[in-house]
């Protein structure tokens, strides 16, 4: 359906003027970011059938991008998802349920900040800096 559409069937707003160039802008800006990916091995998290991985890649502004990666063990070509998360801050423990089934799965953190950490680290995160952030602008 086209976004004009969408604008009448879902009362979103229409376009920004300047939406193309800032998009446009952005995918310049990361082109040139070299990724320097990492993938360390979660051995706890690892089932007979599936591997899981934390993994981070370099983003904009040298910040760091953060997820967990779960792969099926057997050789094959597999379809994958990727998950995003809500609002919210919390670790991420890979959906090993999907890779079993065959699917290659990345959940993503959002926030810059590593997602296999304690609870507690997340749990002082939302009630400290990242309190509120959700409704905050």
């Amino acid at each position: 359906m086209p976004l004009e559409k969408l604008k009448v069937y879902k009362g979103i707003n229409p376009r920004p003027a300047d939406f193309d160039q800032f998009w446009d802008q952005g995918l310049a800006e990361l082109a040139k970011v070299d990724l320097n990916p990492t993938m360390e091995r979660m051995p706890e998290r690892c089932t007979d059938k599936v591997d899981v991985y934390h993994i981070s890649y370099r983003n904009i502004r040298n910040s760091r991008m953060y997820g967990v990666l779960t792969v099926p063990k057997a050789a094959g070509t597999y379809p994958a998802i990727l998950q995003l998360p809500g609002a919210g801050v919390g670790a991420k423990s890979g959906d090993i349920r999907h890779a079993e089934e065959g699917v290659i799965v990345l959940q993503l953190g959002i926030h810059g900040i590593p997602v296999n950490l304690e609870g507690s680290v997340y749990s002082d995160l939302s009630r400290g800096i990242l309190a509120n952030y959700p409704e905050e602008n």
